[in-house]
C-alpha cells in the first residue's frame, strides 16, 4: 500500500511537472531542438521522426473513433 502511494504521488508531481512546461513558450522549441537531435544522431531527415512521434496519436486517435 504504501508503494503505491508513492507511485501516486510521484505520477501527480511528473504530470504537474509537464503541464508547467508546457504553459512556458520555450517547451515547443525544445519538441524541435530534440526532434533536430534524434534525427541528427539517427541518420534521418526530420520528418521522418517526426512521423514516428505522430504515430502513437494517431492510433490513439483511430482506437477512439472505432
Amino acid at each position: 500500500m504504501l508503494i503505491e502511494m508513492f507511485k501516486f504521488i510521484f505520477a501527480g508531481i511528473s504530470i504537474g511537472f509537464d503541464a508547467f512546461l508546457k504553459m512556458l513558450p520555450i517547451y515547443n522549441q525544445l519538441s524541435g531542438i530534440k526532434e533536430q537531435l534524434i534525427a541528427s544522431v539517427i541518420g534521418v531527415p526530420v520528418i521522418i521522426v517526426s512521423i514516428i512521434f505522430l504515430i502513437p496519436t494517431i492510433i490513439k486517435i483511430i482506437k477512439k473513433i472505432f
